[in-house]
């Protein structure tokens, strides 16, 4: 895989993820939409400058976005991706669901 298809298949991933339009992303990396559109097609890849703020609004390192991940994602890493992506009530109120699971599917010892 080339680098521009590893960060496609990334930021699509993490867009999905996090539920990101096109739009939000170009207005926070202050690029065009079609900027965006590039990249999620393989057509482009971001400048570093792009780069590091799509890395600030997902909440991730560059290699996240940059390489390929040799396994599958685990359960855990999705689970901190989504939690990533929510706002601040929004990881509140997962906390809260979090603990509640905890107390009615306690792990097996």
């Amino acid at each position: 895989m080339t680098d521009r298809e590893i960060f496609k298949h990334n930021l699509k991933n993490m867009m999905e993820v996090t539920k990101t339009r096109q739009a939000d992303l170009a207005k926070y990396a202050e690029v065009s939409y079609q900027t965006v559109s590039a990249w999620v097609c393989g057509r482009a890849y971001p400048r570093a400058d792009a780069m590091e703020k799509l890395c600030r609004y997902f909440g991730i390192r560059q290699s996240e976005l940059t390489e390929n991940a040799d396994a599958e994602e685990t359960e855990e890493e999705k689970l901190v991706t989504i939690f990533r992506g929510l706002s601040e009530d929004g990881k509140a109120k997962l906390m809260e669901r979090a603990a509640e699971m905890r107390i009615i599917y306690p792990a097996r010892k």
